[in-house]
């Protein structure tokens, strides 16, 4: 009996064992699945963040600009997730942490198709569920394709190597060699971006990939890959601060300190020497490099107008070589000063510190002594002290700006304060782009911003507390799981995988300041790194004790995956069709093409995503018009009708607003002209007058439209002898007015060094009202 037994769970326990010996999931020099997936990822980060029109290339701005390029990318990511199913029914058995953590990370697009249900826009929303899930995708290739050394080589040095790209690609931009759109832009002085078209996210991207480059150049063992890790520190670290960053120049001393435990003393002080090395060099390259790029960019300016170069530079033409030249001299020399230091005196420091215990003591001391040294450090640069008079004049002009009373400062905190009050009143989530559709209603001054720069809030406000916390746990136990195995491996030999810790920690830290993770290309690289990160922790069989319930997992989880793919494959690819017939219609619109042209293009958008709010706004316009000029009243009904559509989706659209107010006023039907008045100023609180180039380019405030309602239809009332909805017209005209002027003064209470944004006050159409409703009075 009891041999029976013994039989039976060494069955159960073989039959949730992995096939493969080590636990390898795919043998990667025999396997198509994963030689396909990798060349996927290696395309993906070379080319999935270049776009040739005017906005980044993977960016989750909220608008419809970015859709087509973000559903192009979760397509052919979708294809490979069913590529990567074909091993996932093979082999797949839920037996370790990182198949656990492979289930719980769909639980991040879970949540967000479930905010849909509170969803503030069902559009932006339901992006977001398209979005997480590419993040889970990339999770898995991570988690799946890193288990081996070959895999884990060959992304890692892609994800630098792509960064390496994309720094050159940004001195070209620089040095008129290339275009592309806000590469290079003058805002605040000349700052890079290079492809990002936002500073502070590059330069959360120059950390990671910096980082990542100095811990190379320490652990490589080949001379060449020492030189060439060496050589782009330089590059790296000017482009960090041409960006001009100040979030950033604060957070790099905190993210170096965040990584140095995770190496033998030896190596820290060898990255210490390194980081030093490169910022006096980079520094001392910055004012020639803005010298020689200014007039470059500022005579190229006409280009920034149109979005297409018409003139480049070669590299080794007298306008660009100077450039080049000096970039290339400095780097040599650091690749040289880094090979000595890596060949000579490392060496010659190991032989004199023979002392292991005195070693491992070291390890813990000198982040320390660093975090002493960066305190002082501070002090020093943010007293009067001249130290900062060493620095090139632009960058003199930032770092002495850095503190917490300058502006970006101040409307960070504004931005979070007001987050906070979303989440008071949608606790459960306001749905993917949550934040960009509702911030209008809740701000506490009239600034714009549609991402409330920091990662966390703007994730709780879109799937409220308990999605929030559930993706802390996931975070919590992924970096509990990493730390746990590696600060028990009892040695000082460095983690062959710490560049997927390194660059996820760089990004994700900084996102905490910014917006980095709406960037969606950065985001995959986090979650590629996130999958890295598990796949280094040891293979270990957790021994379950109810095995009947986990085997049939084998079976519904690469089910369940599969499923997901495809939906995935199926949604995407009828919203990237939409986004085509969209630009298709606004193009003939450009180029004045016949009506049934036009709409026969956003007809076809609209069958493939009824809902989208632009598509029915374009709709909406297109019958108006054609109501304006033929009087049918075929158009209008449709005008309702689509117009009806997008407001029950999209109740926060301002357009959708204004036209909902143009279809009452055509058919003069006062009391819901009223109240869509009232309700848009509820919505938009600190809506103000827009001034374009030409009176029809401009647009009254809602305000102003209100009281000269209640003024206009006051006035009837008066005429008509009907006192009662003469005096609620004017009474509600005063309380608007008072209001208008209670929020002007609220904006002089707020901190000096803070902008109030977009101008808010009593124009002069509200005066005008209420100077004739105070004469009515005065005549009474």
């Amino acid at each position: 009996m009891r041999r029976g037994f013994q039989m039976k769970a060494a069955a159960q326990e073989k039959s949730l064992k992995s096939p493969l010996i080590e636990g390898q999931f795919l043998k990667e020099k025999e396997s198509l699945v994963f030689w396909a997936s990798i060349i996927f990822i290696i395309l993906f980060l070379f080319t999935a963040p270049f776009s040739y029109k005017t906005g980044p290339g993977l960016f989750n701005g909220y608008t419809e600009t970015y859709e087509g390029r973000i559903y192009g990318a979760i397509i052919w990511s979708s294809i490979f997730l069913l590529v990567l199913s074909v091993s996932l029914w093979n082999k797949w058995r839920l037996r370790n942490w990182r198949d656990v953590l492979s289930v719980a990370v769909w639980t991040i697009p879970l949540f967000y198709l479930l905010s849909l249900i509170p969803a503030a826009s069902q559009q932006l929303a339901s992006n977001m569920v398209l979005i997480s899930s590419l993040y889970a995708i990339f999770f898995l290739f991570g988690s799946y394709l890193t288990q081996g050394k070959l895999g884990s080589t060959i992304i890692q040095l892609a994800i630098v190597l792509a960064g390496y790209y994309i720094v050159l690609y940004g001195y070209m931009n620089m040095f008129g060699n290339a275009f592309y759109y806000n590469a290079v832009m003058f805002d605040q002085g000349l700052r890079i971006t290079s492809i990002f078209q936002y500073a502070n996210a590059y330069a959360a991207f120059l950390l990671a990939i910096f980082f990542a480059s100095l811990y190379l150049v320490v652990s490589s063992r080949k001379w060449y890959w020492v030189m060439a890790h060496s050589m782009m520190l330089v590059p790296i670290m000017s482009s960090f601060w041409l960006t001009q960053s100040r979030g950033a120049y604060v957070l790099l001393p905190v993210i170096f300190v965040l990584i140095l435990p995770f190496v033998s003393f030896l190596r820290q002080l060898q990255m210490s020497l390194y980081l030093i090395i490169s910022i006096i060099l980079g520094v001392s390259l910055t004012g020639k490099l803005i010298d020689i790029a200014t007039p470059i960019n500022t005579s190229n300016a006409q280009l920034y107008e149109t979005g297409h170069a018409t003139n480049k530079y070669s590299v080794f033409s007298h306008t660009s070589w100077p450039g080049w030249s000096r970039l290339v001299l400095v780097s040599c020399i650091m690749a040289v000063i880094a090979s000595l230091i890596h060949y000579y005196v490392i060496p010659f420091i190991l032989r004199k510190l023979n002392n292991r215990r005195a070693h491992k003591n070291l390890t813990v001391l000198f982040p320390v002594g660093l975090v002493v040294l960066g305190v002082i450090s501070v002090i020093l640069i943010v007293s009067d002290t001249g130290v900062t008079k060493l620095l090139p004049e632009s960058l003199r002009v930032r770092v002495e700006t850095i503190n917490f009373q300058q502006h970006s400062v101040l409307e960070r905190g504004t931005f979070y304060k007001d987050a906070l009050k979303v989440v008071e009143h949608y606790p459960f989530g306001s749905g993917g782009g949550g934040w960009a559709t509702l911030y209008e209603k809740y701000q506490n001054n009239p600034y714009t911003s549609r991402q409330a720069h920091n990662f966390p809030l703007q994730y709780l406000v879109e799937v409220g507390i308990i999605g929030f916390i559930a993706l802390v746990g996931f975070l919590g136990f992924l970096y509990f799981l990493y730390f746990r195995q590696y600060f028990n491996k009892g040695s000082d030999d460095t983690d062959p995988r710490l560049v997927f810790y390194i660059v996820s920690l760089s990004i994700m830290v900084h996102s905490l300041l910014d917006f980095d993770i709406s960037y969606v290309y950065l985001a995959c690289i986090v979650f590629l790194c996130f999958g890295g990160m598990v796949a280094s922790i040891p293979f270990r069989d957790i021994q379950w004790r109810r095995t009947g319930l986990i085997k049939p997992m084998r079976w519904i989880y690469p089910g369940v995956v599969t499923l997901i793919g495809v939906f995935i494959l199926i949604i995407a690819s009828m919203a990237l069709s939409a986004d085509r017939a969209y630009k298709k219609a606004n193009f003939a619109i450009t180029q004045n093409k016949p009506y049934e042209e036009i709409t026969a293009a956003l007809d076809s958008a609209l069958a493939k995503k009824p809902n989208h709010p632009d598509f029915l706004n374009l709709k909406t316009n297109l019958m108006l018009q054609g109501y304006d000029q033929t009087k049918d009243e075929s158009f209008y009904d449709q005008a309702v009708k689509f117009n009806q559509d997008l407001r029950r989706k999209e109740p926060f659209n301002r357009q959708g607003l204004d036209f909902e107010y143009q279809l009452y006023e055509l058919k003069q039907q006062t009391a819901k002209m009223h109240d869509v008045l009232l309700l848009a100023t509820q919505h938009f609180p600190w809506d103000t007058q827009i001034i374009g180039p030409t009176p029809e380019k401009s647009r009254e405030s809602f305000y102003e439209r209100l009281l000269s309602f209640d003024l206009k239809y006051g006035d009837q009332a008066l005429k008509d002898n009907d006192i009662a909805l003469k005096d609620k017209y004017f009474t509600e005209a005063k309380q608007i007015y008072a209001l208008v002027q209670e929020k002007t003064k609220h904006l002089l209470t707020l901190p000096k060094g803070q902008g109030q944004g977009s101008d808010f006050k009593v124009t002069e159409t509200m005066q005008a009202a209420m100077d004739q409703i105070n004469a009515y009075d005065k005549n009474e």
